[in-house]
């Protein structure tokens, strides 16, 4: 591990940190905010203080192997949630540094769940970098680095491919910055795209920030009590929906589009994936809803159930409906959903379409295989043949994820006072970086989980998003091996 260059990176994040906070502060200031301009000026000076003596000298060799990537990537993500954090806690909004933490890695991990029974309770300026840690989050703090700041290919390649969702990491074009770049204009353009609609709606100026950060991230943050459904407003619904589904689609095939390959991206295999799985879970549930009784129209129940089918597949957590009342067959859709979440390379969680699909087409292989040993089987996506090495690392990772899910389920029924259900669907929320959860008293609001089972959640949440293996390394000790 080159810890000379780590420093260097991780200066580079405290004084980006410190920049991030600034719109912040400024609007604690504009709104006579005394004690949170306090807080934001005191995590200012501290982030500085701390970053600006790691990058005054540049290290000589720049250059680190992969494991020093996942080392760097787990560390930033670390630094960034608790300086994150110190604002709620100095501001005395969230006086607990656990409730704060949770908040943080909440925003940055652009989970969406909140210790917040009612979030309106929070000033405009701890608002606001709430949804602006979110908003990073969705397409990776380190991968905004790489965009503004020139850094060695190779070195910067093990970072981003340390952060980026899914089983395969690969460059737009030949310099990797230049990709960064490209990916970052085109998820900054969809959301002025998004807020420019939602003002056309009639929706207020924050709450059009508030909603288009919330779902370019796919995070969901929401500063109203019942989330979209505090709109009550079909177009809001739609234009959201119609993001969410954006928003969950790998950002390179937008590239293939604006270079003028449609054909290759229309025909991606996991965006077919990714839409029939939309489109069958939203006609289920809502023949499921309408039949049971849930709701007195199809339409509505149509409305309601493909809103929440889009909002739990993209991993966004919007809410326009209470689903815990839902059918159980709903809910065991909808359980299922957390679990695949979006398309790899988008600002979605869960495990992947992309990795699901392979799973499926490798057990498909060795059935025919066991039917017939002498037949030759190979997986393909798109039409590629898919490495052997590839087809086993999508398999150790569902390995570690089950255990991951496991294990935290049964350390959250140590303390918890919730039903074994709602402790797992808290579980799979936090790792699939979804937000709400099925079976819990409030829709959204994490509050009444006791602080030990927030502290597993928190983790969960930076297990999930860094996909696992940055946070297992952390506690591998030759990982840090020079």
């Amino acid at each position: 591990m080159n810890y000379r260059m780590t420093a260097y990176i991780l200066g580079q994040i405290a004084i980006l940190e410190a920049i991030l906070l600034i719109p912040s502060f400024g609007i604690a200031l504009g709104y006579g905010e005394s004690a949170t301009y306090l807080a934001f000026g005191i995590t200012l000076v501290a982030l500085l203080a701390l970053g600006i003596p790691l990058v005054l000298k540049k290290p000589v060799k720049s250059t680190f192997h992969a494991r020093g990537g996942f080392l760097v990537v787990a560390i930033a993500w670390i630094q960034l949630s608790l300086f994150g954090s110190l604002p709620f806690v100095i501001s005395g909004a969230i006086p607990n540094f656990i409730d704060a933490l949770f908040e943080s890695v909440s925003a940055f991990t652009t989970t969406g769940a909140s210790i917040l029974i009612d979030p309106t309770t929070l000033p405009y300026s701890l608002a606001f970098w709430a949804l602006t840690s979110q908003w990073i989050g969705g397409m990776g703090i380190l991968v905004f680095v790489v965009a503004i700041i020139p850094k060695n290919d190779p070195a910067a390649v093990h970072l981003i491919r340390a952060e980026s969702p899914g089983p395969q990491f690969g460059k737009l074009v030949s310099k990797l910055k230049f990709s960064a770049r490209i990916l970052y204009s085109i998820y900054i353009a969809i959301t002025l795209l998004l807020i420019g609609l939602l003002l056309c709606g009639g929706v207020s100026l924050f709450d059009s920030i508030t909603l288009a950060f919330g779902t370019a991230s796919t995070g969901g943050y929401s500063f109203h009590p019942t989330s979209v459904a505090s709109f009550n407003n079909l177009y809001v619904e739609i234009v959201i929906s119609i993001f969410m589904v954006i928003f969950s689609v790998n950002f390179n095939l937008f590239f293939f589009i604006l270079i003028g390959h449609f054909k290759q991206a229309i025909k991606n295999e996991e965006l077919r994936w990714l839409f029939s799985i939309f489109f069958v879970s939203t006609l289920a549930i809502s023949i499921s809803n309408f039949a049971g009784g849930i709701y007195s129209s199809f339409a509505d129940s149509l409305r309601y159930s493909s809103f929440q089918v889009i909002s739990v597949g993209s991993t966004s957590g919007f809410t326009t409906a209470d689903f815990s009342k839902w059918t159980g067959f709903s809910q065991a859709i909808l359980l299922i959903l957390m679990f695949i979440g979006g398309s790899s390379g988008s600002a979605a969680g869960g495990f992947k379409v992309s990795r699901l699909i392979i799973m499926l087409k490798t057990c498909l292989c060795d059935i025919r295989k066991t039917i017939s040993p002498r037949s030759t089987t190979s997986v393909k996506m798109d039409g590629k043949l898919i490495p052997p090495a590839l087809t086993a690392s999508v398999s150790n990772y569902f390995g570690m994820y089950i255990i991951i899910i496991l294990v935290s389920t049964l350390l959250i029924s140590l303390v918890s006072n919730f039903n074994l259900f709602a402790n797992f669907s808290s579980v799979v929320s936090a790792t699939n970086n979804i937000g709400p959860a099925i079976g819990i008293n409030e829709l959204v609001s994490y509050a009444n989980f006791p602080q030990f089972a927030k502290f597993i959640l928190t983790l969960d949440m930076l297990i999930g998003r860094l996909e696992i293996l940055p946070i297992l390394l952390l506690f591998y000790p030759k990982a840090y091996r020079p």
